[in-house]
C-alpha cells in the first residue's frame, strides 16, 4: 500500500526545523531536508544580518551553514527537494 501526502507549506513537511533557540533575535526557521543546504546567501548579507556571528563564515563551514537553510514564507520554495520529486 502507498500513502501519499500533499504538501502545500513548509510547515506541513517533516523537515522543518529552526536555527536554534538561542540564535540572535530569535530561532528561525529552516528546512532539515538533506539535500536543502546549497550556497543561496552571501558571506556579506549574513554579517550584515548578524554581525555576531562573524567568525561562523569560513570557508570550510559556509557551504553547509543554516543561514542558507532559512524559509522566509509559508510556500514551499522552488529550490525545495520534496517540491523537485524527492520522497520522504
Amino acid at each position: 500500500m502507498k500513502i501519499t501526502k500533499t504538501i502545500n507549506t513548509c510547515r506541513a513537511c517533516h523537515h522543518v526545523g529552526h536555527s536554534g533557540s538561542f540564535t540572535y533575535g530569535g530561532a528561525r526557521t529552516i528546512c532539515e531536508h538533506d539535500n536543502a543546504c546549497k550556497i543561496r546567501e552571501s558571506k556579506n548579507k549574513f554579517k550584515r544580518e548578524y554581525p555576531e556571528y562573524r567568525s561562523e563564515c569560513k570557508d570550510k563551514d559556509w557551504k553547509f551553514h543554516w543561514y542558507h537553510r532559512i524559509i522566509n514564507h509559508d510556500v514551499i520554495p522552488d529550490w525545495c527537494p520534496l517540491k523537485n520529486g524527492s520522497d520522504y
